[in-house]
């Protein structure tokens, strides 16, 4: 059985986040569904307003695209809440325009036998009856190891061949650095290190990391498995 739900219900909080202003505010930079507004509304915001958006949309260069809305958004979406929930907001935000323009099918923010779903493409369907072409993109929302650890287990359960990680990479202060790369293996500690092996993994962060290719390598994936037939027309593909 396959529940629409709100994705702003999902949202991790994050005790990494170095968090100032009034009791009010603090409570408003941790509440979920606020830091959720905060980010979708600067998100939206930018691209409903930018020349830059809409011509590099009717191009079709959907790395542009995540790339200069990570960096317009970046310095004022991050002030809305802890950093690794900010960035696994934005990520979701960003892939759901980006999806949405692309005219790829998925489901998004869905729960999946008993497990709650970020996306899937094309669809559960698809995911049940035909794994292999099946794709599930799982967006951290935290920074948290054991809050991680948890998350990528849990969608394990489901059994998908094909698992691709968004993990936000946060600076914690002027000389703590979060490494990314370092954090996805502390996650595994003591789980299937062959298991999180497999998945692929892309980094969101100030510069956009790995994750400004996620639209491509999306569109390259359903070219090969022939899962949706409006296939991403994107440039050099």
């Amino acid at each position: 059985m396959v529940l629409n739900h709100d994705c702003s219900n999902d949202l991790e909080t994050s005790t990494d986040a170095r968090l100032g202003g009034t009791r009010s505010d603090r409570d408003d930079m941790t509440d979920p569904d606020k830091v959720g507004e905060c980010v979708k509304t600067h998100l939206f915001e930018y691209a409903g307003s930018s020349e830059e958006v809409r011509r590099i949309i009717k191009e079709r260069r959907f790395d542009d695209l995540v790339h200069v809305m990570v960096d317009a958004c970046y310095d004022k979406t991050i002030k809305c809440g802890p950093p690794g929930l900010v960035l696994g907001v934005m990520a979701t935000g960003i892939l759901h325009y980006g999806l949405t323009k692309s005219l790829i099918k998925s489901q998004r923010c869905i729960t999946h036998r008993g497990v709650e779903l970020d996306i899937v493409i094309p669809d559960v369907r698809t995911l049940d009856t035909y794994p292999e072409r099946a794709l599930v993109i799982c967006i951290l929302k935290t920074t948290d190891a054991d809050l991680m650890r948890s998350q990528i287990r849990e969608i394990d359960t489901i059994r998908a061949k094909n698992i691709w990680l968004v993990i936000p990479r946060t600076v914690i202060d002027a000389d703590q650095e979060d490494d990314a790369t370092n954090c996805a293996e502390d996650v595994v500690v003591g789980a299937n290190n062959e298991s999180f092996d497999k998945k692929r993994k892309f980094i969101i962060s100030k510069d956009g990391g790995s994750f400004i290719h996620i639209l491509t390598e999306i569109a390259l994936f359903t070219s090969r498995n022939s899962v949706n037939s409006d296939r991403l027309r994107i440039v050099g593909i």
